[in-house]
């Protein structure tokens, strides 16, 4: 190997290093746009983080030079971690990567996750980064708050450690009618999936293909009249049945409710024969 080209890769290396570490450059951001903070401010502004990580990183920034540890002063005995000089320079550094990546991604779809176990939060945000801008929060509360009409789609747990994920669904679609939410849950779909307001249902566990596959479907279904998309997403709680619960679906209460509800959507023939055949080419795909 050429002696340039191996200086050249170690210093890029040494370089980014620290942007290798998942929680590094959050927590320098957070110090720096709090002009320093203690861990529990820290900690309280980052979702999907143990406390044993958060320990972890702060110590080892501490170790490396970025952060500095002040004892304050009086009653409040505790710690205050600020940005050294090195640090205060790699903020600004971070703060371009940040610009690079708003310019370059803005037009990406977004993706709000709301899952509250790490480990499927996780698994979910790898399946739909790229060419996804993902989100992830842990609490329904902090998903209805992050909501916005530029969220092009949720992905939502209906087991949540604060409020129901049904409750979520509820409220999201309350602020905005056109939101499109996609349910990935351990929960069985059983009788109460017709009132769920929701577009699709999918039962834990899913793989990677299968949720980018139902993810492209929904977000398929944005320019179509609310009745279009009523339609589809009924269609598609049809189908979450009988994928659970096999041929004994069909003899399901709640199946017979949804096909009711289908047969009165004012929809002409020929807009339901191009619904299906949609739905029957996204499932082959």
């Amino acid at each position: 190997m050429d002696k340039t080209e191996d200086n050249t890769t170690q210093q890029v290396q040494a370089a980014t290093e620290i942007l290798s570490y998942k929680w590094h450059a959050v927590v320098i951001k957070i110090v720096k746009d709090l002009d320093g903070a203690r861990y529990s401010e820290i900690n309280s502004k980052i979702d999907q983080i143990s406390s044993k990580m958060l320990s972890d990183a702060l110590s080892e920034l501490t170790d490396r030079g970025i952060l500095n540890e002040v004892k304050n002063a009086g009653e409040d005995s505790g710690v205050n971690y600020e940005l050294t000089l090195e640090g205060r320079h790699f903020a600004k550094v971070l703060g371009v990567l940040i610009q690079w990546h708003t310019l370059y991604n803005e037009q990406r779809p977004s993706i709000l996750i709301i899952e509250d176990d790490p480990m499927a939060s996780s698994a979910l945000s790898d399946y739909s980064s790229n060419p996804f801008n993902v989100r992830t929060v842990s609490r329904g509360e902090d998903g209805i708050r992050h909501y916005t009409k530029d969220t092009d789609l949720v992905i939502l747990d209906r087991k949540l450690d604060d409020i129901s994920g049904d409750t979520v669904a509820t409220k999201i679609k309350e602020k905005d009618q056109h939101a499109l939410i996609l349910v990935v849950s351990g929960i069985d779909p059983k009788d109460n999936i017709l009132d769920l307001p929701v577009d699709c249902y999918l039962k834990k566990p899913v793989s990677r293909t299968e949720l980018r596959s139902r993810i492209s479907d929904i977000l398929n279904r944005q320019g179509l009249e609310l009745e279009q998309r009523e339609y589809l997403a009924l269609r598609s709680k049809q189908s979450a049945l009988i994928e659970t619960h096999g041929a004994s679906a069909l003899g399901l209460q709640s199946y017979d409710r949804i096909e009711q509800r289908i047969n009165n959507i004012e929809l002409s023939e020929n807009m339901i024969e191009i619904l299906e055949a949609n739905m029957l080419d996204n499932q082959e795909n």
